[in-house]
């Protein structure tokens, strides 16, 4: 098969799906590909035999692939650098295969790729040298969205995006104009268009005794950010909470009154590991509570960047 020219978008999926993002298979129509001339031949039944989709985090503009059933959930995953995210979505990963989510029972992913690059730091292989899972770089441009599928007790499917954006970007969004759209897809639109919005507190890191005062003011401000993008709803998942005392510190009960007042009637979650033999909790819990939340919010105005995600999620796309 002739090998695909290279593309100058860094957006761009070709390498992948064998589709430019802006005219399909008509590579000689767009001006980022190089050496279009020597691709144009390409046979049509060639151009077909790719996947839509590459098993790995979904982009936005490969959402659409999950929407053609009913609108999914969206779950914007927030929080600063360190604060539990990809802990997070390892747990959750492992225990949805594993474990009933009840009353959903899980139905498979098209993201099982990018499950998969997440869960191997977390599965112990004999003779293997086991590592932390890195920390979900910054240097990517926009949000991978990771895939499950649940049926209700009414045997209809349901359909869970999790967008896991970098922490970095939450660090930089707080010293910037929340209004900054150097980014493909900004925090803040992620947060205005979420079904459920998971603001993670770095619990742990309110007690470090050079740091905590640090971690208070960049929680405060985050949240400051994120109510003012008014999301639909919201829940705190306070992590690593087997690796704190069991009394609230000072830091801790001021990020405490600061969500109760910003996140009005929200609901909390404390996340654990397994520890003396105890299954870890949390994880499930905040799922269930996401997808027991049914209401969705209209989606708001998007700038040029997202309107093929917006479209996605008003089901036109």
């Amino acid at each position: 098969m002739t090998s695909l020219p290279p593309c100058s978008n860094p957006v761009c999926e070709i390498e992948e799906t064998g589709r430019c993002r802006l005219h399909g298979t008509q590579y000689a129509a767009c001006k980022y590909l190089k050496g279009k001339t020597d691709v144009q031949a390409i046979p049509e039944q060639a151009a077909h035999t790719r996947l839509p989709w590459t098993g790995r985090a979904l982009t936005p503009i490969s959402l659409p692939l999950i929407a053609g059933r009913r609108r999914p959930h969206l779950v914007a995953v927030i929080g600063l650098p360190g604060s539990g995210k990809t802990s997070f979505l390892i747990s959750l990963f492992m225990r949805v295969r594993r474990h009933d989510l009840t009353p959903y029972t899980f139905a498979g992913s098209l993201t099982l790729a990018g499950w998969s690059l997440l869960t191997r730091y977390a599965d112990w292989t004999p003779g293997v040298t086991q590592h932390f899972p890195p920390r979900t770089s910054g240097a990517q441009r926009e949000p991978g969205f990771l895939h499950l599928a649940f049926r209700d007790q009414g045997d209809q499917l349901i359909d869970v995006a999790l967008a896991d954006a970098p922490g970095e970007w939450f660090d930089a969004w707080i010293l910037k104009d929340p209004a900054d759209t150097t980014l493909n897809h900004p925090p803040g639109w992620l947060v205005t268009n979420a079904t459920t919005v998971l603001f993670f507190v770095n619990t742990f890191g309110l007690y470090d005794e050079f740091d905590a005062n640090v971690v208070v003011d960049q929680t405060i401000t985050l949240a400051d950010r994120v109510a003012a993008s008014r999301p639909a709803h919201v829940q705190v998942i306070y992590a690593q909470t087997d690796r704190i005392p069991e009394e609230p510190n000072d830091h801790l009960n001021a990020v405490l009154h600061h969500l109760e007042r910003v996140f009005p009637g929200h609901v909390a979650f404390r996340t654990s590991s397994v520890w003396h033999g105890q299954r870890g909790s949390g994880v499930l819990e905040a799922l269930q509570a996401a997808l027991t939340h049914t209401s969705a919010p209209s989606v708001r105005r998007a700038e040029a960047h997202t309107r093929t995600l917006a479209g996605w999620l008003r089901g036109t796309a």
